[in-house]
């Protein structure tokens, strides 16, 4: 039985309201979690699915800034995103290094079409790398209250240090016992076990599904991570038998190299642009979400631009993107 993404059916347009942090908990060195209060009149806008995400807004000397981050929340609980700071980012730097209980932020109402209905249960894997875990964290929570769920996770980072939500993943471990199988996989420090030492690339992909995970009986596999892993491991998983139809993937593009940019350029065949904000004087926009589907007969890949100083091979590719008719017909935010 296989279980596609829900196709996300916005209920309005998107909306933003100020609404009040609960808590910053760090998670790591680099990383936090933070938690926003939804008054009562706006829990149904607020209400998420597993695997959406949260677009947050905020004035820098007269600029306006935005940047989306994954909802890393059990479904039916309050919003809460997973943010990783990135180099020279001032957004992520002020989310998790200034940021404090009672501040008000600007936060946009759930989107996203990543998504798992935790109802249909089923034997899902989960692969994640880096802060590619937030997604997953809701997924893996949210699906494993249904009894009927078995969720097997790898996750890859470079040390113990490095690993967000570590706790909350042993967490899980210990309530759901052999109905969650937690792997960790790091790149730069070495495990007892050789199979879980190194990078979490498709080989290691590979050697681990074929050695513990029955891969003709999964419903789902859910990527989330670097370009790189990402599209390795679809390639790998089709060479295994996998159908196009059980795989699906979310991908963070701000980082694109030119051989990615065109790797990708070359397999979009649609794509639907979610959210632009016109700024004066300049051709691109201070941040993009497209979602996309490509032409490997994929379920869907979102590919995130957010960064405000995007690499050119990756502008070029927003603008292969923009001229395309499938999105002329688009309206701007």
């Amino acid at each position: 039985m296989t279980f596609p993404a829900t196709r996300q059916t916005t209920r309005r347009s998107a909306v933003f309201h100020a609404l009040a942090v609960t808590e910053v908990e760090p998670l790591c060195a680099d990383a936090a979690a933070i938690t926003f209060l939804v008054p009562d009149d706006l829990a149904a806008d607020y209400a998420f699915k597993p695997g959406q995400s949260l677009t947050l807004r905020r004035l820098v000397d007269g600029r306006e800034q935005r940047r989306s981050y994954s909802i890393c929340a059990p479904a039916g609980t309050a919003p809460r995103v997973g943010v990783r700071i990135v180099p020279d980012g001032l957004f992520s730097t002020w989310l998790v290094r200034e940021l404090r209980a009672g501040d008000a932020v600007d936060v946009q109402t759930p989107s996203g079409s990543f998504v798992l209905d935790p109802s249909l249960g089923g034997r899902q894997v989960l692969i994640a790398a880096g802060s590619g875990i937030t997604p997953m964290m809701s997924m893996a929570s949210s699906l494993l209250t249904n009894p009927d769920a078995h969720v097997t996770l790898l996750y890859g980072n470079r040390r113990t240090n490095t690993v967000m939500f570590a706790e909350e993943l042993a967490d899980l471990k210990d309530t759901y016992g052999s109905r969650f199988e937690l792997i960790h996989v790091l790149s730069r420090e070495p495990r007892e076990v050789e199979l879980f030492s190194g990078r979490l690339d498709a080989p290691r992909i590979r050697r681990i599904l074929q050695s513990l995970v029955p891969v003709d009986d999964i419903d789902g596999f859910w990527l989330c991570g670097p370009f790189e892993m990402i599209e390795s491991a679809r390639e790998m998983l089709t060479q295994l038998g996998v159908p196009p139809a059980r795989v699906h993937a979310e991908l963070f593009a701000h980082a694109l190299s030119s051989e990615d940019a065109r790797t990708l350029s070359d397999k979009v065949r649609s794509a639907d642009l979610k959210q632009k904000k016109p700024t004066s004087g300049r051709r691109w926009p201070d941040e993009l979400l497209y979602e996309v589907e490509l032409d490997d007969g994929s379920a869907q890949t979102r590919v995130h631009f957010t960064d405000q100083t995007l690499p050119e091979s990756v502008r070029t590719l927003i603008e292969w993107i923009d001229s395309r008719p499938e999105s002329s017909h688009l309206p701007p935010e």
